[in-house]
C-alpha cells in the first residue's frame, strides 16, 4: 500500500552544499518525487508555520502570533530574526515559509 502524501518538509542540511554525495542525494530525492503528487519544501530550510491553524512544522521554539501577512524567504536565518522580532513587537503572520535550497518548490511553483 502506498501513502498519498501531498507535501513534505526536509529541514536538515547536508545536501548539495556538502559536495558530490549531497548533490547525488538531491538527485535521488528528485527521482522519487518525479511522477508523484508530492511536493517537497527544502531541504536546508527553517520549515513552515501556519499560526492561524496552530501548525509549527519548523525547528523554531515558538510559533508566530496569528496575523494577516505571510512571510516567505529562502533564508531560514532571516526568518528566525523576523520571527524573534515579531514576538517582541506583537506582530502576527498568516504563514511563515522558508524555501531553503528549493529542490522541488521554487518562487513560482
Amino acid at each position: 500500500m502506498r501513502a498519498e502524501v501531498s507535501a513534505a518538509v526536509v529541514i536538515s542540511a547536508g545536501f548539495r552544499e556538502r559536495g558530490t554525495a549531497g548533490t547525488e542525494l538531491e538527485r535521488e530525492i528528485q527521482r522519487k518525487l518525479r511522477g508523484s503528487k508530492t511536493r517537497l519544501l527544502g531541504p536546508n530550510c527553517l520549515g513552515v508555520m501556519n499560526p492561524l491553524a496552530g501548525m509549527n512544522a519548523t525547528f523554531a521554539q515558538e510559533i508566530a502570533r496569528p496575523g494577516s501577512v505571510a512571510f516567505l524567504s529562502q533564508s531560514g536565518a532571516l526568518l528566525t530574526a523576523i520571527l524573534d522580532w515579531s514576538l517582541q513587537e506583537d506582530v502576527g503572520f498568516s504563514a511563515i515559509v522558508s524555501t531553503g535550497s528549493m529542490l522541488d518548490i521554487g518562487w513560482g511553483t
